[in-house]
């Protein structure tokens, strides 16, 4: 559609290899998307440094935006806001992020500048993180005229 009406955003395509998922143990939400920790970090390439890093599922956002009653409750129980227990989201969150500020120095990024949003995901049942998603954060500004 991007490209049938000319507005952009088709420039590249990244393809990636599918992460498992065992659906018998893991929430999903939107139809069967499997809910799991997410971290998106706001890298600056010319400096080499992290910015700032969220919750990329940030209840306080999100929970507002979730309309299904289903996936209303499942990321409420994501988040340990029922009175059932699971993982701790919180733990887990801190966990990845304490990993990727240990790690991101090492992925091999050449070529990039400006400040850019990564995303990384949590794969609990293999125990590894994955970089899922990038893209080049545009500042706009307001132009007198």
């Amino acid at each position: 559609m991007s490209t049938m009406y000319e507005t952009g955003g088709y420039t590249e395509l990244v393809v990636r290899e599918y992460i498992p998922c065992d659906l018998d143990h893991t929430i999903t939400i939107y139809t069967g998307m499997p809910l799991r920790t997410e971290v998106r970090v706001f890298y600056n390439m010319d400096t080499k440094e992290i910015e700032y890093m969220v919750d990329y599922w940030d209840y306080d956002y999100c929970s507002k935006h979730i309309t299904k009653l289903n996936d209303k409750l499942l990321f409420d129980l994501f988040h340990n806001k029922s009175n059932i227990p699971l993982t701790d989201h919180s733990i887990e969150l801190n966990k990845v992020m304490k990993f990727i500020e240990d790690n991101i120095n090492t992925l091999k990024i050449e070529g990039l500048k400006g400040i850019w949003s990564i995303d990384f995901m949590y794969d609990r049942d293999l125990n590894n993180v994955y970089l899922i998603d990038m893209a080049r954060r545009i500042s706009f500004s307001l132009l007198e005229s």
